[in-house]
């Protein structure tokens, strides 16, 4: 696996910058961000300078997720402007859009046979790519997968070659972030944690990551419904770029694979999709048989794996954190009821259930049937 050279930067992320494009050479700069959120965030006032010497192109994407047109978009850009180098800056649509990209520049064949799992992505690619987050959520700098949806469907593109360069953590960046958005961030990372911490291929690195992220967020979380600090949004980025070493490890499980048919059928941003979900999981996966076992590590190792994770967030008992969680999403203003995102009871078995992501599934330490999944949505709705 490549890896990542991170820097947590202590003045403005430019300067850095500006040292890595001038020791690697580089000439021509593809820059992929959102449509505002390149003057939002000071990032373009803040990198005039530093672009003067250097040929720029800028790729906004329009939707608030990642799909094939944008890559394709972005693909047919950065050919012609014959980049050296791709810079992901944004949230995590910015970022997987500029994965993406970066790995499929010399894989020229069709866009949809390696999104689709038909093509492997076999050539490395010849550019850097250097990931910038403004949000602290996604951990997507820190990964080697990227989201990608055609039409409502959601894929996820795997390789070795979709892994940053460089990461540039700047939490001065993250301040244009409206409190919604940095609250439901931050239950993306907190979701992402869990489920890494119980999956089927954690690892005693992947928990360590894991373990970090967790206590870091349950410190900061509800400081997040009042006057959120500096130094609180340079916390919350931290743990979500330790959430994003977790999961590239081990993947994410259940509470994902249930999450994407709220994203895209309802609108619930994809943070507060899984978390919906995640309270319930917890208790789920602890209550795990050995005719339901699906980690090859047993069930014991299963539940002592989740009473590590919930005793090292502060909690005695499995049900305590369970509680919290629930608690937790209320406290920061969002219901735990289905219903109350437009979901109907009808469609849990017609619609949501049929999208559950199999694949995500597998990763989860139980199996999970259909019937367990209309029982845990309809307890929810």
């Amino acid at each position: 696996m490549l890896s990542t050279k991170v820097i947590q930067c202590t003045s403005r992320f430019s300067s850095e910058l500006e040292r890595i494009l001038r020791a690697q050479h580089v000439k021509r700069v593809l820059v992929v961000t959102g449509r505002n959120l390149y003057d939002l965030t000071g990032a373009k006032s803040e990198l005039a300078p530093v672009f003067e010497d250097f040929v720029v192109s800028i790729y906004n994407y329009s939707s608030p997720n990642p799909r094939i047109e944008d890559i394709a978009n972005c693909l047919k850009m950065a050919r012609e402007h014959h980049a050296d180098v791709i810079i992901g800056l944004g949230g995590g649509t910015a970022m997987d859009v500029a994965k993406a990209t970066h790995a499929l520049l010399a894989n020229p064949e069709d866009l949809r046979e390696y999104i689709l799992g038909k093509k492997a992505i076999s050539q490395p690619p010849a550019q850097l790519l250097i990931l910038i987050p403004t949000t602290a959520g996604s951990g997507s700098e820190a990964t080697q997968f990227a989201v990608i949806y055609i039409d409502k469907t959601k894929y996820s593109l795997a390789s070795e070659y979709l892994q940053a360069n460089y990461a540039l953590l700047d939490s001065s960046l993250t301040l244009s972030m409206p409190r919604e958005l940095t609250v439901v961030t931050a239950l993306d990372a907190l979701s992402q944690a869990m489920e890494s911490y119980w999956c089927v291929n954690a690892t005693k690195d992947s928990r360590a990551y894991a373990e970090e992220a967790l206590r870091i967020i349950r410190q900061n979380l509800l400081t997040l419904k009042s006057k959120i600090t500096l130094q609180t949004r340079e916390d919350m980025l931290l743990a979500s770029h330790l959430a994003g070493k977790a999961i590239n490890i081990t993947r994410t499980t259940a509470a994902h694979a249930i999450s994407y048919s709220f994203t895209s059928n309802f609108n619930v941003p994809h943070g507060l999709a899984v978390a919906l979900t995640l309270h319930r999981f917890l208790l789920f996966n602890y209550d795990v048989s050995e005719a339901t076992v699906q980690d090859r590590r047993g069930v014991d190792y299963v539940k002592e794996s989740i009473t590590d994770m919930t005793r090292n967030m502060g909690f005695q008992t499995v049900e305590e954190c369970s509680q919290w969680l629930r608690d937790t999403m209320e406290d920061l203003g969002f219901s735990t009821r289905l219903r109350d995102y437009g979901v109907k009871k009808v469609d849990i078995g017609t619609l949501i259930v049929s999208e559950f992501n199999q694949e995500r599934a597998k990763n989860n330490p139980r199996g999970v049937t259909k019937s367990d999944l209309i029982q845990i949505l309809e307890e929810l709705w």
